[in-house]
């Protein structure tokens, strides 16, 4: 119908029962206990990387600095904030960071290196991945390395226009990496 008189229905949370069985055949939501006999066990393994020298001078200055412009600017949660954010972008991978926080453009990351050799070793062994990371950057840098691999790899992030085929390509995959970032992730 028209606008109006949807409005007119619905408005203000009337008849929400009738809107919703209406809409109910265009929505698929699931609760977690509906979708959890379909996964797998999970697994949790804790896998410590040690920064390289470089890494580690870095993450101190970083941390220093977010130190100091905390005492000068006060204890507000945005500096605050702001300083960890900087702390766990260089914890992934140093070149993720703004030019002002990587001044010297340090590249090289103990974690993507592991990272990157996990990937390798559960693909060869015939297991497909997930990765996920709220940093679309360390995404990407793990992306354009696995392109570079002898196995399938996907993409999934806010930009990415037709969801739904990289999910069905993926899931139809024999093997493989999809790497997604978990803002697009958590959509659906």
């Amino acid at each position: 119908g028209k606008r109006t008189v949807f409005c007119r229905r619905y408005a203000n949370g009337q008849n929400n029962a009738e809107l919703r069985a209406v809409l109910s055949f265009l929505l698929l939501r699931r609760t977690k206990q509906q979708v959890l006999s379909e996964l797998p066990e999970k697994e949790e393994h804790l896998i410590y990387c040690d920064f390289s020298e470089e890494e580690s001078n870095l993450y101190h200055a970083i941390r220093l600095a977010a130190i100091s412009r905390i005492r000068e600017t006060g204890y507000t949660s945005s500096v605050i904030l702001t300083g960890i954010l900087r702390l766990r972008q260089c914890c992934c991978h140093p070149s993720i960071l703004d030019q002002n926080s990587n001044p010297d453009n340090l590249s090289y990351s103990a974690k993507f290196n592991v990272c990157t050799d996990l990937i390798s070793n559960f693909v060869s062994s015939g297991q497909k991945i997930l990765v996920f990371s709220q940093f679309t950057k360390m995404l990407k840098l793990l992306y354009n390395w696995a392109q570079e691999q002898p196995f399938p790899s996907f993409y999934l992030d806010g930009a990415t226009t037709d969801r739904q085929t990289t999910v069905d390509c993926f899931e139809h995959s024999v093997s493989g990496v999809f790497f997604i970032s978990l803002k697009a992730g958590s959509l659906g």
